[in-house]
């Protein structure tokens, strides 16, 4: 099984999702189309226009997603792509719609209005929750019209986008002819040639950089950077600084005392009645109230918790909910709870679920250490206390100098500091401690490009860690003269020439193995073919070398196929001895039927995504955010 879950999410991954996946969501965009005069149209599809408001709401949000998934190296986005993406994406969903509401696909206010009030997030203890919608309404600054109609028109791609998507199949031929590539086994030798060991006696000429440079003139761009200067605090620096006294020690343990004294638990049983769409609140409150009567005439509560009470987890043991700590279910139950003394019964309490009576059995303190005991642990926390406060302070200082001084001196004085420095600082090849995000936004931005060069506010690189820089210098991206690039130029044709070698060797190799034994091409080449056993699709090899071993010819019965790819400073030959044909037999029903499932879901998201394009072709479409048009 686990195989097979590897074929799904490895090879299926690989190969099918990058040819079928649609370029685009079909829920969580709302709002993109203008309804007003007074938001200029950034793209028009047919004839629905999609606002420049919207178009950069949805790139910022957009990029947003994206900045977490790099936690924040904003170097490591390209603008220009999201861009690219984001117009697509609402283009498809633009056409989609227009589609949709020629087709009649539209759903009425009340059932819009049933959808909404399933929504989860709605919802308040299972049960729609008015105020919970009225503030999502505030909070979104979305109108219920907008909302409606947001709602509508995405259940209206859906149900188009879903009936086209649900049309895709998968016969049995095609899972046997997926199962039998898929289990396929094929018995791979591999070795490597690392590039060193290839050297060359080739003359690089003049000519040949010149014309390399005049060629690849845009790779050879030096990229903007930085001479930096900077200072950092570490908190563990000013410990020195910080003396415990035995009132700090008797402070750090009153404060145990008064947190352990509020540490309490009480041992809880109750009886619920429901107020819910059976019972309403008067009816529930009647019941609980002829309860509380019986428990007064003398009842055992446990007994008649397991007999009426409608919370069906505590009422199977009598009502217990057994030790509970304060907060548990914030509000009157919790007010009454904690209030209650032992043994007595509450007056009925009404919670979002409905009426309850309460009883406490028990209440569970937790004791204090004796001071001795514990002051090895006060003392380190009094120290560590004293050395946040004194660190912050220190830190609101050096910011508080920072804006009134241009001179990192300053600061390294105030508090001897090391100034370190660095020059040509990167986004990319920045190192620590100047490759933080926040680090790198302080160092490239218009201030600094447009000639600011004051020292930034403190930066926490770490926790207890902070670091004041001030760019010196700063160098816009330019392209490197031949001069300046004529180093890089002569080591990359030399690697190139390195290459062209190894790959001659590869070659010869594995032309030799079509007509010599593998014993005499490892002996005449001095190499070692490393036996890695049988290997399928489902094997989880890496990539590379997956792709090599399905890419290499069958072998015949006296010699074997190779191949050759590189990975890192290594090229690396494939050789494949031996091929057994895959088996639809070895797959299990079970995995057959996931299989199947799979391709057709796959095949249907393909139909969709032929279906968008077809629609863009038939569209009158323009890209006013670019002023290209196209029809």
């Amino acid at each position: 099984m686990e195989a097979f879950r590897r074929l799904i999410k490895g090879w299926l991954g690989k190969v099918l999702l990058v040819i079928f996946l649609i370029p685009f969501a079909l829920v969580g965009i709302e709002g993109y189309f203008s309804r007003s005069g007074n938001d200029s149209a950034a793209i028009q599809v047919n004839k629905a226009k999609i606002s420049q408001t919207a178009l950069n709401t949805a790139i910022e949000n957009q990029r947003k997603q994206l900045l977490e998934q790099v936690k924040g190296d904003e170097s490591l986005l390209n603008q220009a792509v999201i861009k690219k993406s984001v117009t697509n994406n609402l283009i498809y969903r633009a056409l989609l719609l227009d589609q949709a509401q020629k087709l009649g696909f539209e759903l009425s206010d009340q059932q819009i209005g049933q959808l909404i009030r399933q929504e989860p997030s709605f919802q308040e203890n299972g049960k729609y929750s008015d105020a919970l919608f009225q503030t999502y309404l505030k909070n979104s600054g979305t109108s219920l019209a907008q909302l409606l109609n947001d709602v509508r028109e995405q259940v209206a791609i859906q149900q188009l986008a879903g009936g086209i998507n649900d049309t895709g199949l998968s016969s049995k031929v095609d899972i046997d002819r997926l199962t039998v590539m898929q289990t396929e086994k094929r018995n791979v030798h591999v070795a490597s040639l690392p590039l060193s060991s290839f050297t060359t006696d080739a003359q690089i000429t003049p000519k040949q950089i010149s014309d390399y440079y005049t060629k690849n003139k845009a790779q050879l761009s030096l990229p903007e950077s930085v001479d930096v200067s900077y200072v950092i605090l570490d908190s563990n620096n000013l410990a020195p600084q910080v003396q415990v006294t035995e009132a700090d020690i008797q402070a750090q343990y009153k404060a145990m005392q008064t947190k352990s004294a509020g540490a309490e638990e009480r041992h809880v049983q109750h009886i619920l009645i429901e107020v819910n769409d059976k019972t309403s609140d008067a009816a529930a409150k009647q019941q609980i109230e002829k309860i509380a009567a019986r428990l007064k005439a003398g009842e055992d509560f446990g007994k008649v918790a397991s007999e009426v009470s409608q919370d069906p987890g505590s009422a199977a043991n009598k009502g217990d909910l057994g030790f509970l700590s304060k907060g548990t279910f914030p509000g009157a139950f919790d007010d009454t709870a904690f209030s209650l003394p032992v043994n007595q019964v509450s007056t009925p309490v009404r919670s979002d679920a409905g009426y309850h009576l309460i009883k406490v059995s028990e209440i569970k303190k937790d004791s204090v250490a004796s001071l001795e005991s514990v002051r090895p642990q006060l003392n380190a926390q009094a120290q560590q206390s004293k050395l946040d406060e004194l660190y912050g302070e220190t830190v609101n200082s050096l910011n508080d100098m920072a804006v009134d001084t241009d001179s990192l001196q300053d600061l390294a004085k105030a508090q001897k500091l090391v100034i370190n420095s660095a020059k040509n600082v990167t986004q990319k090849n920045s190192v620590e401690p100047l490759n933080s995000a926040a680090v790198k936004a302080a160092l490239f931005n218009d201030d600094v490009i447009h000639g600011d060069r004051k020292i930034s506010t403190g930066i926490e690189i770490v926790p207890g860690k902070t670091i004041w820089v001030k760019v010196n210098n700063y160098h816009a991206e330019r392209l490197q003269t031949l001069a300046e690039a004529t180093p890089q130029i002569k080591q990359i044709l030399q690697d190139q020439a390195q290459h062209t070698k190894a790959e001659a060797k590869a070659k010869a190799i594995i032309a030799a193995l079509k007509t010599k034994t593998p014993a005499q091409v490892q002996q005449e080449n001095n190499i070692h073919l490393q036996d890695l056993g049988e290997i399928t699709r489902m094997s989880g090899a890496p990539l590379a070398l997956e792709r090599a071993v399905f890419t290499v010819v069958k072998p015949t019965d006296d010699h074997w196929s190779a191949g050759y790819y590189m990975q890192g400073d290594n090229l690396i030959i494939v050789a494949v001895s031996k091929v057994t044909a895959g088996d639809p037999a070895t797959v299990n029903p079970e995995q057959r039927q996931q299989l199947t499932t799979t391709m057709a879901n796959l095949r249907g998201q393909q139909e969709l995504a032929d279906y968008v394009q077809y629609l863009k072709s038939k569209a009158k479409i323009k890209d006013h955010s670019t002023e290209n048009t196209s029809k």
